[in-house]
């Protein structure tokens, strides 16, 4: 039996929909969703815009309400964001009056910490991502990859059980995005959490995840989940790599499909 297959189920998500309005306005953002994500975990949510990937990583954050369906994390319902589910987001959210050791540290204030453990947490975290030397920095003083690795240093300080991303990458250019992708692989093995990452970028989900959710609008839907049959250390230039990404566009391609997920 292999390593995926005795991780037990952190999400569990069955028949899931979300509409927003009334009546002739409403709108179908998500429509009978059913996904397993297993404890320790890489998924990559990959999609056109509007195909609800964002809505569907909310609803896990619980920032959405579901309109029916059931979504559990660890057994229990999600009824709204979690301190043990943290959300990385594409605009870094940094709090540019406070330095990078503050800004890693923010989450941690309202805990039951001494100052001592607080500072371990902080110091810990900063050596995770590489950013030690520039603890005193400002955001603003520093390079889109350095703020987007002290996002994750933060939502990496408050120990959360799994991570949430919607594009964190998506703004930062060619050379950046890889380096920032082999950089979160690296702190993924390190500390075996749980993620969801949403992104457009076939080559990035092949690259990251152990299973791709492919997704499609109109309604926003699962069209397929796909295995990514690659050990780690990944080379993009290679024929296996390359095969596994044909396969995911000969998806995106097809017309005809039944409704019914199926699984590669």
């Amino acid at each position: 039996m292999g390593r995926r297959e005795t991780m037990k189920t952190k999400i569990d998500i069955q028949h899931l929909s979300v509409e927003y309005g009334r009546g002739a306005e409403r709108f179908t953002a998500l429509a009978d969703v059913s996904l397993t994500v297993r404890e320790g975990e890489f998924v990559c949510l990959l999609g056109p815009s509007g195909c609800g990937k964002t809505t569907l990583l909310n609803a896990i954050a619980g920032f959405e309400r579901p309109t029916s369906g059931s979504l559990l994390i660890d057994g229990s319902p999600v009824d709204g964001p979690n301190p043990r589910h943290t959300v990385v987001f594409q605009d870094y959210g940094l709090l540019p009056w406070r330095t990078v050791e503050r800004n890693v540290g923010l989450g941690l204030e309202n805990r039951n910490l001494s100052p001592s453990g607080r500072q371990q947490t902080v110091d810990r975290c900063l050596d995770l991502v590489g950013l030690t030397a520039f603890r005193n920095y400002y955001p603003e003083q520093l390079s889109g990859g350095m703020r987007q690795r002290i996002a994750l240093a933060r939502a990496l300080a408050v120990d959360p059980d799994m991570l949430l991303m919607d594009e964190p990458f998506g703004a930062l250019d060619v050379i950046t995005r890889a380096r920032m992708q082999d950089e979160l692989i690296r702190i993924w093995q390190t500390c075996a959490k749980t993620i969801v990452f949403v992104t457009h970028d076939i080559d990035e989900a092949v690259y990251l995840a152990d299973r791709v959710v492919i997704m499609a609008p109109d309604p926003g839907r699962i069209k397929a989940v796909k295995t990514i049959d690659l050990g780690r250390g990944r080379d993009r230039t290679s024929v296996r790599f390359m095969a596994e990404r044909d396969q995911i566009l000969e998806i995106f391609e097809m017309k005809n499909y039944t409704e019914v997920e199926f699984y590669l």
